[in-house]
């Protein structure tokens, strides 16, 4: 039988849709992909626009064209490969039917044509999240390093946002992924069932996941909760209050903490740093052994004072983790109760953690107000006896769950641990101290004692204040993102969460240092 002869003309008018059917045909697909969705433009100069979120095309080698000879010359024409293909995007689908060895001469000539190579590298060359259309062309990643994790810079702009913040690349790309299609279902994260298989296998992981990383004893429960740190601050005194309370205050969200417990009965401070605009952490208080339990902040988001160590109480003590959890370890057997909203270390915003002993829950006995508890509040209601309901009596937040997933594998995994993780963010945070206490045009505002690892609060020197605008629109110039201090304090915050690179803090010293070079 004698074979059809392909000039150039056709290969060029016809290139992308031989590559396509060829590309199927060859590499064998198990799924068939209509055509109308392979292009995002309508025929230009007689050349299909292959779509990049198709697949990728391979760059052409001579195993292919080897092959295709060999396809080539056995083909039967009579085996017909039939496609729906749209002529032009308001046309009718028409079924066309190309003989195999018209598939099979048109990627030989695809493979040894010059300018077929040229299309293939070009299409080759970007990636499947960039859009053809428009032309463009995503940065190159650096190179993974598990030693220093600058690779996990997204783009050029340096994050320092106290919270939405900067995520672990490797997490955003594989929810991205996960979005598009869940546990190769064919169906989006967004759109799944939270009874699969396949969403249980992921909230069971995750679990695990805060296990293994804070060692975490199995007589304590991790739930995964919608909503934020606000709404636990009811949810505390809901289901551990019973005569009365301690709390320690040392920031707003405590403060905000506070005024939550006091609707469910007597509460007492034992201590607060409000004298002093929360500059510092209180010390030498005495916690009331009749409380019923003991609250505390952790970390200071605002005011940038952190307490670092896991103290010894004599009452059931429990603390808002919210923005320093996973950044270093924590003896989790101190604690009655921590939780804390997701999005600072552990993913965005839109889901809780709580992690809970389980011979607590259902104590409240002589409380008047809200027992018993309405049933989303009562933590026994999520804390199921069957490990595949717990969290699970509502549908979870399950993007921010599937982030959480994916950012404590990056923790475990990439890093190495809570152990790696602190030395790494210790060295972050030292490094841009120096610099606030060395460089003339600024101070610090926390004790030194008191410092917070995670957020970086500062202001301009005394005699300087005028210069604070100035070194604001400096420091956007050169993309420094979120540096500004909270509307109630003003000032200046850096916040040097798990997923800010040492690339990040050295960007911010050297803009410090260029500023202050400007101004002597």
């Amino acid at each position: 039988m004698k074979y059809p002869l392909f000039t150039k003309r056709l290969v060029l008018k016809h290139m992308a849709f031989y590559s396509h059917l060829a590309v199927d045909n060859l590499m064998f697909f198990n799924t068939r992909f209509p055509l109308e969705k392979c292009y995002e433009k309508p025929p230009q100069n007689g050349l299909l626009l292959p779509s990049s979120s198709f697949f990728p095309l391979r760059k052409p080698d001579f195993l292919t064209i080897i092959i295709s000879v060999c396809l080539f010359a056995s083909a039967d024409s009579s085996f017909p490969v039939r496609y729906r293909y749209r002529l032009s995007p308001r046309s009718p689908k028409q079924p066309f039917v190309f003989p195999t060895s018209w598939v099979l001469g048109g990627v030989i000539s695809l493979s040894l044509s010059p300018r077929g190579i040229f299309f293939i590298k070009k299409v080759y060359n970007i990636k499947k999240k960039s859009n053809f259309a428009n032309g463009f062309e995503p940065k190159k990643q650096t190179k993974n390093n598990i030693n220093n994790l600058n690779s996990n810079q997204m783009n050029k702009a340096h994050n320092f946002n106290a919270g939405p913040c900067p995520l672990p690349k490797e997490a955003v790309e594989s929810t991205i992924a996960a979005i598009r299609n869940f546990d190769n279902t064919g169906v989006g994260l967004m759109e799944i069932s939270h009874r699969t298989p396949g969403w249980e296998r992921v909230m069971a992981e995750t679990r695990q996941l805060w296990r293994d990383l804070m060692n975490i004893p199995e007589d304590y429960e991790i739930l995964f909760l919608g909503g934020g740190a606000s709404t636990l601050f009811l949810d505390i005194p809901a289901n551990f209050l019973n005569k009365k309370a301690a709390y320690l205050q040392t920031g707003v969200w405590a403060k905000k903490a506070v005024k939550e417990a006091k609707l469910f009965g007597p509460v007492e401070v034992v201590a607060s740093s409000e004298d002093k605009t929360y500059s510092y952490v209180p010390k030498n208080y005495t916690i009331p052994t009749d409380a019923d339990y003991f609250h505390i902040t952790t970390n200071n988001t605002i005011y940038g004072t952190e307490i670092k160590y896991d103290m010894d109480c004599p009452v059931k003590l429990i603390a808002d983790m919210s923005s320093d959890i996973m950044s270093r370890p924590v003896d989790v057997t101190k604690y009655a109760c921590i939780y804390g909203g997701a999005q600072k270390n552990v993913g965005p915003a839109g889901v809780t953690f709580v992690i809970v002993r389980k011979d607590l829950l259902g104590q409240i006995t002589d409380r008047q107000y809200m027992n018993p508890l309405p049933t989303m509040v009562d933590f026994r209601t999520h804390a199921a006896a069957e490990a595949k309901n717990i969290s699970m009596f509502n549908t979870p937040p399950v993007l921010p769950i599937f982030v959480m997933h994916e950012t404590l594998k990056w923790v475990k995994y990439t890093v190495g641990g809570l152990d790696i993780m602190n030395a790494y963010n210790t060295k972050k945070s030292n490094m841009l101290y120096e610099e606030i206490d060395r460089n003339s045009l600024f101070r610090g505002t926390a004790a030194k004692e008191d410092r917070s690892i995670m957020n970086h609060c500062f202001v301009m020197a005394e005699g300087r204040e005028n210069l604070q605008d100035e070194f604001m629109a400096f420091a956007k110039e050169r993309q420094m993102v979120g540096i500004k201090g909270h509307r109630s304090v003003g000032g200046f915050r850096a916040s040097l969460y798990n997923a800010v690179t040492i690339e990040d803090v050295e960007a911010l010293i050297q803009c410090m240092q260029d500023f202050e070079k400007l101004h002597k």
